[in-house]
């Protein structure tokens, strides 16, 4: 199944809102079409490349300026 314009717009548009690099919508949107395909038991290995490409910094230094 391929996903219309709207959906990795919205993907890409919400990754950037929250300061993440491009690479993890690509990790997102490579993963729901595999996804969309199958029927996965265990998507683990989908939710690891996504988790693995997501920078946690920026939310820290967020963080500390609103305290």
């Amino acid at each position: 199944m391929k996903f219309g314009k709207e959906v990795y717009e919205a993907v890409y548009i919400t990754v950037n809102d929250l300061n993440q690099p491009s690479s993890v919508a690509d990790r997102m949107m490579k993963c729901l079409d595999e996804l969309s395909g199958t029927n996965p038991d265990d998507i683990s290995d989908y939710l690891e490349t996504i988790l693995e490409a997501i920078q946690i910094n920026n939310y820290r230094q967020e963080d500390e300026e609103l305290q």
